[in-house]
């Protein structure tokens, strides 16, 4: 979880929950990150980045989507408006 906005948070092995409260906050991640999951991501204010990582895919089902990257890492999205004609350019930096 995060502050006031602004942050840089950044998905670590494992599987992590991620919350970057208000303002604009980057996502930060790499490979070997594993499955994380950020809720409440807020398109046109957030933002991902993918350090070191080839292709990046997105799928978006029911309100959620989801980016397979590296090698079996996955990183799922919530938030406002996520299944509304979302593409990989409104997301990444």
């Amino acid at each position: 979880m995060a502050g006031a906005g602004g942050d840089v948070l950044t998905g670590g092995a494992g599987h992590d929950l991620m919350s970057g409260g208000a303002g604009a906050d980057l996502f930060v991640f790499a490979p070997g990150a594993g499955r994380d999951t950020i809720k409440g991501f807020v398109i046109g204010v957030d933002h991902l980045s993918f350090d070191g990582v080839g292709a990046v895919a997105l799928k978006v089902t029911g309100g959620r989507a989801t980016i397979s990257y590296g090698e079996g890492d996955v990183l799922a999205i919530s938030g406002p408006g996520i299944a509304q004609g979302l593409t990989l350019d409104m997301l990444l930096i």
